[in-house]
């Protein structure tokens, strides 16, 4: 097993175009920052746990140009040993940075202190569907007394009563690549169907779903760099259905593949 990387409350700076391999970052004394120059890439043994330690509150800083980048990553390359994103009390800067294989949210401001400049993201994968992922937020995030029925799956479904039915589902062409570069942007394209037997309650299920995806148009999950929404379009009604739906564009973050 590596050491650990004790910063003591000094500075520790990785040289340029230098490798150093760790367990994990610490800092006994407090105030301590690390620097990664260009070039530079810091590796964290296979281990589960591996990464910044939770709870301390020293600095990182990755310095960059525009044709050299930093690189954090894992050893290994199982979900069980990616290293650890750190909590909100450690300060991160990274700029023009490649980081690969870690466990944990980067970049949302509700769980995580990072700022990121022109970094690529390769976390380990979630094999969940973009639809479902959008899907259990509503039904984790929903704040209204009037509590929808909310699905995600093919199957053909009426409202029930007043209750809004709210279906999730991927478009014909579900995604596309977006750029020609080494990190693409993968756009998974949904829409968020609002139904309903009440007016008023259609409605209000309408702004709840997009008070919710503001929330979370920053690195929504691992992997997902962006999402975007439209305000929702009124789709039409009468005193027995009345529909709203919400476009939404999922951004994934992909590393393309080439022979070298």
């Amino acid at each position: 097993m590596s050491p650990t990387l004790d910063l003591a409350g000094a500075t520790t700076v990785m040289a340029e175009d230098s490798t150093a391999t760790y367990y994990r970052v610490t800092d006994s004394v407090g105030g301590g920052s690390l620097v990664l120059s260009a070039g530079s890439s810091l590796i964290f043994d296979d281990s589960a746990g591996a990464g910044f330690v939770y709870g301390e509150g020293f600095s990182v800083i990755v310095n960059g140009t525009a044709s050299s980048h930093c690189v954090i990553k894992s050893a290994s390359d199982t979900p069980s040993h990616g290293w650890n994103v750190p909590t909100t009390s450690i300060n991160i800067s990274a700029t023009r940075c490649d980081l690969y294989s870690y466990s944990g949210n980067l970049g949302n401001a509700l769980t995580s202190n990072w700022t990121f400049t022109n970094c690529n993201f390769f976390p380990f994968e979630l094999q969940v569907e973009p639809r479902t992922l959008i899907a259990d937020l509503l039904t984790a995030q929903w704040s209204l007394t009037t509590v929808p029925e909310i699905r995600d799956d093919d199957a053909r479904r009426e409202p029930q009563g007043l209750v809004p039915l709210i279906k999730v589902y991927p478009l014909t062409s579900p995604s596309r690549f977006v750029g020609r570069a080494e990190a693409q942007r993968i756009e998974h394209h949904l829409t968020i169907s609002i139904r309903c037997r009440d007016r008023s309650n259609a409605f209000q299920a309408k702004e709840e779903v997009c008070r919710i995806l503001d929330l979370y148009l920053d690195h929504p999950w691992t992997g997902y760099d962006l999402m975007t929404h439209q305000d929702g379009a009124y789709r039409g009604g009468n005193q027995w259905l009345y529909q709203w739906d919400v476009e939404v564009v999922l951004y994934q973050l992909r590393k393309e593949v080439v022979r070298r």
